[in-house]
């Protein structure tokens, strides 16, 4: 708010176009900026925090991928990319739809930046007896061991500065032990790609009441 006020009263001075202005002018608008992304990291780490589960119900994920994948159409840094999902028939499992969508979105929109100009995202998912498995393979930058060791680390990222918070993989790890199941980084080493693996039970385990 103070930023804001501040700004208001600049763009009221006699001379708002000087130089000096100018730079006053884009120095808040870097403060107004990093303020907004500081909150957000500070809501993920609440949500993070809170480990809300969340209900659970029998839920088509190859709908949930579908959803995810009309949102980041939209997104026009990763217009020249090529995002593949070939499924045409349901895959049901008991999850929370909301956190499940979150996985989804986290693992694609990683492989989308992983990859650069003509890269691939390809989606699998595959019906086992008791399990599901969601697989993301991308044709990108790959990972090395340290990478593989640490990426579902809090605030990790190998990305430059400003460009992640760290929390995406992490959240998704949570998440996805949260449901009973598994998540595995895969990488045969830098420029070679990667594919994370989720495996997922088809229901959830009942606890008996003592």
């Amino acid at each position: 708010m103070a930023a804001d006020s501040l700004e208001m009263r600049l763009y009221e001075m006699d001379d708002p176009q000087s130089q000096t202005c100018r730079e006053i002018l884009d120095r808040v608008s870097m403060i107004r900026r990093e303020s907004r992304r500081c909150g957000e990291i500070t809501a993920r780490l609440l949500d993070f925090s809170r480990g809300d589960k969340g209900a659970k119900a029998n839920t088509d994920l190859s709908e949930l991928v579908r959803e995810v994948l009309a949102m980041v159409k939209h997104l026009g840094k990763f217009s020249d990319r090529m995002v593949e999902f070939d499924c045409d028939k349901a895959v049901t499992a008991e999850v929370s739809a909301a956190q499940i969508k979150q996985v989804i979105l986290n693992l694609v929109a990683n492989g989308l930046q992983a990859t650069h100009t003509g890269g691939r995202v390809i989606i699998r998912l595959q019906e086992q007896v008791d399990n599901i498995v969601l697989a993301v393979t991308d044709d990108g930058c790959g990972m090395d061991s340290t990478t593989l060791q640490h990426i579902f680390d809090p605030f990790f990222t190998t990305r430059d500065a400003g460009q992640g918070t760290g929390l995406g993989l992490s959240i998704t790890h949570r998440i996805i032990e949260d449901h009973g199941g598994t998540v595995t980084p895969l990488s045969d080493g830098l420029n070679r790609g990667s594919t994370f693996q989720v495996r997922l039970p088809r229901r959830q385990r009942r606890v008996n009441a003592a």
